[in-house]
């Protein structure tokens, strides 16, 4: 990734992320204002060399020391996104907002003291209705790891209103390895009668999308090679003479 330059980093990107929509479409299509921009047939050229000064920054002080470890145990010590996304907002915008992220100190303490195995029980749901970028989720899922027990055995629902946190989250699950039964959603967990219902049904039409896409890309994969063995089987008009 250092070698590359700005105009050849989107591609990269692009394939890392469809990487991981081809397993978790759902948070992929949630996290999307974090990658848009990737997605750009006419890129800013301004963007692109912001973006590649971030990334070799972020790669030379040391990211994927905290984020690419193979034991998402080690990959889920630190929440590098909380304190990136209330850096970069103004205090009047957090204040708007009502958006104040629980310190992972905090959370860590929370977890420890509420769930042990008596209370952790494979199956059982773990609700955040105002998620961030998911400190709460990181610590008990660190928790539940500490006590021998695995994640993705667990429901995580996570909600927030504003959609770039939820997108934090979105991202965080993947890195954190919450498994495949956490759910991201960008709603008012306040609203009546919503209990998660929005999330759930934005999920399954992700993953529909996702197959039917998958479906259109192998039935044109299937032509293609249907089209070059006929191709091979029948004679060129050369040979034919």
């Amino acid at each position: 990734m250092l070698n590359l330059q700005p105009e050849e980093l989107p591609q990269l990107l692009k394939e890392i992320y469809l990487g991981h929509w081809n397993k978790r479409p759902d948070l992929i299509n949630r996290a999307i204002r974090l990658h848009d921009w990737a997605w750009n047939p006419d890129p800013d050229k301004q963007q692109l060399r912001a973006v590649h000064a971030v990334t070799r920054a972020a790669i030379n002080t040391g990211l994927l020391d905290l984020t690419g470890h193979d034991d998402p145990c080690q990959r889920s010590e630190v929440d590098v996104l909380s304190p990136l996304l209330t850096g970069l907002r103004h205090k009047s915008d957090k204040k708007w907002r009502g958006e104040y992220h629980t310190p992972a100190c905090v959370t860590d303490l929370m977890a420890n003291m509420t769930v042990d195995k008596d209370f952790a029980q494979s199956g059982m749901t773990i609700r955040e209705p105002a998620v961030g970028s998911g400190t709460m989720f990181r610590s008990v899922a660190q928790r539940l790891r500490d006590l021998g027990l695995n994640p993705h055995d667990f429901h995580w629902y996570g909600n927030d209103i504003d959609s770039l946190s939820a997108g934090c989250a979105a991202v965080n699950a993947i890195i954190w390895d919450l498994g495949p039964r956490c759910l991201i959603g960008c709603a008012d967990s306040l609203a009546p009668d919503d209990d998660y219902a929005k999330t759930r049904a934005e999920a399954k039409e992700a993953f529909e999308q996702r197959d039917r896409y998958m479906d259109t890309a192998s039935t044109i994969v299937a032509w293609r090679r249907a089209l070059a063995l006929l191709d091979e089987l029948m004679p060129s008009e050369g040979n034919a003479a």
